[in-house]
């Protein structure tokens, strides 16, 4: 009997076990074997190229591309170059930092599971900015979600907001993005974002903010940004920060364009410097005029700075454009600024920080 039972054991093995150990080995041989090289330089000249039709400048480049496991690949060396504003600077002489994103190393996989029921799930996981961004894309036919998850972000490696202000940045980000889209469109998009900052400090004393001022080192201490998304609009309902140096606050509102960085920017900025700043050393004392002192300093001598600041100390300022590229002006001195809510948005700003 129990020799019996070996040999239909033996049997069934063999039945099963030899095919199993054939799709095995055709599954390694083919993950070792397979042109990881071309699909590379696929992806490149197929994203490079649909950045020329849409009238970008922008470039992607990836230095190497090798397999994770069986259902992933795993990308090293990723850039995205801004070319024109790279050949830009590098005529000027100037830093192409700004210029450019790089990523370490991305890792990404498909989850077989729910491909049996028609569904596509892919995971990732990039290291960059000097931190951690892990998340998920599923794709459900009609609908489609993206769940992202920052760790650790170094702001003075986080070029597309160093690159926004024009100065240098300290400080860590985390935080998470959720976002439901209809037919993959961030024109259909809904969801939250929630983002904190801690230890930020912008500038140097040379680099200018935003191309108009050589602000010396200001602390923000913790910069919070939380915003919900509906209908492809997304409202901001926190964005400031009140540290050691300066009070910032802002309330702003994006409708969203497929390219994100053409989407509509309406926004309302409001700052004011401490006194403790302000009388730090004859640096701040000269460019925004010493506590003690009825004198302009030399901030207020510029007359769209003088049009921005109120009498409560703050200045104002309206950010309207698209996304990717927002033109500044001064909120006024007759009164807050509207907000992008309409009378409800200048009831906040009237009411102050």
């Amino acid at each position: 009997m129990r020799e019996r039972i070996q040999e239909r054991i033996i049997a069934v093995a063999s039945a099963v076990g030899y095919p199993l150990f054939y799709v095995l080995c055709l599954v390694v041989f083919a993950t070792w074997t397979f042109p990881f090289a071309k699909v590379r330089d696929r992806i490149v000249a197929s994203f490079n190229e649909s950045q020329r039709a849409s009238g970008s400048s922008r470039e992607l480049a990836i230095a190497d591309m090798t397999s994770s496991w069986v259902t992933g690949v795993k990308l090293t060396g990723v850039r995205i170059i801004d070319r024109e504003a790279h050949d830009t600077s590098k005529a000027e002489g100037k830093a192409d930092a700004k210029n450019e994103i790089k990523i370490d190393s991305v890792v990404a996989r498909v989850e077989l599971l729910p491909l049996l029921v028609g569904n596509h799930n892919v995971t990732f996981y990039a290291e960059a900015f000097g931190g951690k961004i892990d998340g998920a894309w599923r794709d459900r036919g009609k609908t489609q979600s993206l769940d992202i998850s920052l760790d650790a972000i170094d702001l003075a490696q986080f070029t597309p907001l160093t690159g926004l202000l024009e100065a240098p940045m300290e400080g860590t980000l985390a935080g998470t993005v959720k976002l439901d889209l209809a037919e993959a469109h961030l024109t259909k998009a809904s969801g939250s974002v929630l983002i904190e900052a801690n230890d930020v400090a912008i500038g140097d004393g040379k680099a200018k903010l935003m191309g108009k001022l050589a602000v010396p080192r200001l602390t923000l201490g913790t910069f919070a940004f939380n915003a919900e998304v509906k209908d492809g609009t997304v409202k901001v309902t926190k964005f400031g920060a009140s540290g050691k140096d300066v009070d910032f606050l802002a309330d702003a509102r994006i409708p969203l364009r497929d390219e994100l960085r053409e989407s509509s920017l309406d926004a309302n900025i409001r700052f004011r410097v401490s006194d403790a700043y302000r009388g730090k050393n004859d640096a701040t004392k000269g460019l925004f005029g010493a506590p003690d002192s009825t004198a302009p300093g030399a901030i207020d001598l510029s007359p769209q700075m003088k049009q921005a600041k109120r009498a409560d100390g703050f200045y104002t300022w309206h950010a309207r454009g698209q996304l990717g590229k927002p033109d500044f002006s001064p909120g006024g001195t007759g009164g807050p600024a509207l907000g992008p809510g309409g009378s409800g948005a200048a009831a906040h700003s009237k009411a102050g920080p």
